[in-house]
C-alpha cells in the first residue's frame, strides 16, 4: 500500500518541522545557486520498519498522452561530514527522451509530470531526521509511502508440500478485527502424550469464516505408519473462543491433503 505526496520546499514547511528537526537542519547546508531544497518530515510511526520512502524527482511539462517519458540523470546519496546525516542529491536533469509512438500532431498535448528514468528510489522510514533533497531549479521532488503487513511469511522450499483447507464454525457470530486463527498439522500416533506439531499458521485478523489457511511441511518428515492431523483454535482478545474438538485425519492412511475443520464455541 502507498501514499503519493509532494515534498515542500524548505520556506515553506517550516512551521511544521519539530524543534528537533530544526536543530537537525543545521547540518544542511543552503542550496547552492541555482538549486532547491527540498524538505520532508515523516510522521512518527509505531513500528517504523513496516515503511519505507519513495523519492520521486520530475518536471511538469506539456507532452502527448500516448508516449512515455522520463528524464536523465538519478539521485545521488551523500554523508555529511562530521554528522553523519544522508542528503540526495540530484545535480542535473536531462535530457527528456521516450518511446517513439506515432501521434496524431493535432491532439492538444497535456500537462504530465515526468520522473527521472530507472528504477523507484526507494529509502529507509526514519521520523527523526529530516529527507534533504538538492535539486535544479524547476525541478520538483515528490514522494510515496510504502507500508506493509507484520506478518512475516516462510518462503518454501521445492522439497516441501502442502495441507490445505478452511476453518468455519456454524454459529452466526462475527469474528471481530482484534480475532486470530492458530491452525497446526499434528502427529497423533501416541495417545496420552501431547500432540508433536509438524506445522503451524497463525493468522491475525483473519476476517469471517470460513478462513483459507495452507500448512508446509516436509513430505520426506511424514511416517507412513503414522498418523497426522488438523488442529484449529480461535481467539479473541487474547481469549480462546473457538477450538476443534475433534480430529481432521491428512496425509496418511488414506486421508486427503484438503480439509475443511470445524471449530466449536468454548464455553
Amino acid at each position: 500500500m502507498s501514499s503519493l505526496g509532494s515534498i515542500t520546499v524548505l520556506s515553506l514547511c517550516a512551521a511544521v518541522i519539530s524543534a528537533q528537526a530544526a536543530d537537525t537542519m543545521k547540518a544542511f547546508p543552503p542550496a547552492e545557486e541555482g538549486m532547491v531544497r527540498f524538505v520532508l518530515q515523516v510522521p512518527k510511526q509505531d513500528d517504523e520498519s513496516l515503511f519505507k520512502v519513495e523519492l520521486i524527482v520530475g518536471k511538469t511539462v506539456q507532452v502527448d498522452e500516448k508516449n512515455r517519458y522520463f528524464f536523465g540523470g538519478h539521485i545521488e546519496k551523500e554523508t555529511i561530514k562530521g554528522w553523519g546525516y544522508p542528503r540526495y542529491n540530484v545535480s542535473t536533469l536531462g535530457p527528456m527522451a521516450g518511446t517513439l509512438m506515432a501521434v496524431d500532431p493535432n491532439v492538444p498535448k497535456v500537462s504530465r509530470f515526468i520522473t527521472l528514468a530507472g528504477e523507484p528510489y526507494i529509502i529507509g522510514y526514519n521520523s527523526r531526521l529530516p529527507i534533504v533533497v538538492y535539486v535544479p531549479e524547476g525541478v520538483d521532488v515528490r514522494y510515496r509511502i510504502w507500508t506493509t503487513g507484520a506478518e512475516l511469511k516462510a518462503m518454501q522450499n521445492e522439497k516441501q508440500t502442502a495441507v490445505s483447507g478452511t476453518v468455519f464454525y456454524l454459529q452466526r457470530i462475527a469474528l471481530p478485527p482484534d480475532a486470530s486463527i492458530e491452525v497446526k498439522l499434528v502427529d497423533i500416533s501416541k495417545q496420552d502424550v501431547p500432540a508433536v506439531t509438524i506445522a503451524e499458521q497463525k493468522i491475525n485478523n483473519p476476517g469471517q469464516v470460513p478462513i483459507s489457511f495452507e500448512l508446509w511441511y516436509d513430505p520426506d518428515k511424514i511416517d507412513p505408519r503414522l498418523t497426522y492431523a488438523v488442529q484449529a483454535r480461535i481467539e479473541q482478545g487474547g481469549k480462546l473462543s473457538f477450538i476443534s474438538t475433534r480430529a481432521f485425519p491428512v496425509i496418511t492412511r488414506g486421508n486427503p491433503t484438503y480439509v475443511e475443520v470445524k471449530v466449536d464455541p468454548v464455553k
